[in-house]
């Protein structure tokens, strides 16, 4: 990223991961739960991203977004460090809308925030 003069990373992985802090509640960690162990290689990916950024001094934010749909954006989004949002969905638009919002306002500096629909 330096060589490249890239100063900020924001890119998208899965509201499946677990990161330190997260306040999940019964819904969503069952949903974890099931992420982990039918999509195991996919989740240890996406587990092992994390930790990488983490480890690093880049600028760096990964958003977790819950199940992608097409339907039509709704304008009404949900963002949070820690806690999931009320819904387990997320149309695409609203997703692109909510990635292009933190990347310009340099929102969730080294965290990855949970991103679904309100």
């Amino acid at each position: 990223m330096q060589q490249a003069g890239v100063s900020r990373y924001v890119g998208i992985s899965g509201a499946g991961i677990d990161v330190t802090g997260d306040q999940k509640g019964l819904r969503d960690k069952i949903i974890s739960f099931l992420v982990q162990r039918l999509g195991a290689a996919m989740a240890a990916d996406k587990a092992h991203e994390y930790r990488a950024w983490a480890a690093s001094d880049r600028d760096w934010t990964l958003v977790r977004p819950p199940r992608l749909t097409d339907q039509p954006p709704t304008g009404k989004i949900y963002i949070h460090a820690h806690r999931p949002g009320p819904s387990s969905r997320i149309p695409r638009a609203d997703l692109a809308h909510a990635v292009a919002s933190i990347a310009e306002s340099q929102q969730y500096r080294q965290q990855a925030p949970f991103v679904s629909a309100a």
